[in-house]
């Protein structure tokens, strides 16, 4: 476990992607598919330059904009089944943010309908897993409340997991 932190420090991985991608790409360009190259230069291009300090600019941001309240972290998965669907249209990635989003504002909507609860929801997307396989799924964070109508804070400390499995499942995206 200790080795693994250290190469995590390091950023070993993207040093590996400045030292060989362009020689791996010049090789094997052709065995990927030619509307998804120039997605696929990109995004390694991308975390070659910005890595960290995109990372840390962009929670930085977030901060400004996120209330001084408590929050709670969550992941929404996308089966194996649709991995390679998401894999050839990569903009419906953004509707599943949407989603994500959608579901959670509802769930606090039905508490009280009258009240018009407004929730916070920032959701980040990733596309590959740690081990480097395609593996989309949304992180979520989430305020455990809500503001009314009336800007007054609703605490909510509790979100049923049976609702977000179900209502994700069902999500029409």
């Amino acid at each position: 476990m200790e080795k693994q932190e250290t190469w995590k420090k390091r950023g070993v991985v993207k040093q590996i992607l400045k030292d060989h991608f362009h020689g791996f790409w010049e090789l094997h360009e052709n065995q990927f598919p030619k509307e998804l190259r120039g997605a696929i230069q990109e995004a390694v291009n991308k975390a070659i330059r910005c890595g960290k300090k995109y990372t840390d600019e962009w929670a930085e941001k977030q901060e400004e904009r996120i209330l001084n309240v408590p929050h709670r972290h969550t992941v929404f998965t996308v089966p194996k089944e649709l991995r390679k669907y998401f894999f050839e249209e990569r903009q419906k990635l953004n509707e599943l943010s949407k989603e994500v989003a959608r579901v959670i504002q509802y769930y606090y909507r039905r508490k009280n309908k009258a009240k018009q609860y407004e929730v916070g929801v920032i959701t980040v997307i990733h596309t590959f897993g740690r081990d480097l396989k395609f593996n989309p799924h949304i992180h979520a964070l989430v305020t455990e409340g809500a503001l009314d109508n009336a800007k007054q804070w609703k605490s909510v400390e509790y979100i049923s997991f049976t609702y977000l499995r179900k209502s994700w499942l069902l999500c029409e995206c």
